[in-house]
């Protein structure tokens, strides 16, 4: 049984039943600035706990999705790693596997095929990154938040 949940909901009420009252009685504003930012890192994880193991889904999916499209860019110059990438659609460590073609790409294929998987692995980025706007959106710092989709927009 994972007790995550309720360790970050005693750390919560100790911070607010004990620690709070102690610092501020000394007047200091920046360790009650502090205390508050960490009252409110904790209250944005408790909230959002419950949902990680969709967050984990969407990034294998995602990874799982550019890994199907990388394989059918690469297939013609090198099949091997279209191969590669096919399994790695089938297996639980896709995003792995695309990082490792990632990062040996360049000198495995030709220019176009280099723009092409650029622009996947740009447009996969896209999507992680409207997921990770709507996921951090509570915390109040997106300089546009009538833009941002709700999560499961996002995930989906």
């Amino acid at each position: 049984m994972d007790y995550s949940n309720i360790s970050v909901r005693a750390s919560i009420r100790a911070l607010e039943t004990v620690v709070r009252p102690a610092v501020q009685a000394t007047a200091d504003a920046q360790a009650q600035d502090q205390l508050g930012l960490v009252v409110d890192a904790l209250r944005f994880l408790e909230h959002r706990m419950s949902i990680l193991p969709q967050r984990d889904e969407f990034s294998t999916r995602t990874a799982v999705h550019l890994a199907g499209e990388l394989a059918g860019v690469v297939a013609s110059t090198d099949p091997d790693i279209a191969a590669e990438l096919r399994s790695a659609c089938r297996e639980e460590d896709a995003t792995g596997v695309v990082r490792d073609l990632l990062r040996s790409w360049p000198s495995l294929v030709d220019e176009d095929t280099r723009r092409s998987i650029a622009r996947l692995v740009l447009a996969s980025e896209r999507r992680r990154v409207e997921a990770d706007r709507a996921w951090f959106a509570p915390l109040g710092f997106d300089p546009e938040p009538e833009s941002i989709p709700s999560l499961t927009e996002a995930w989906s």
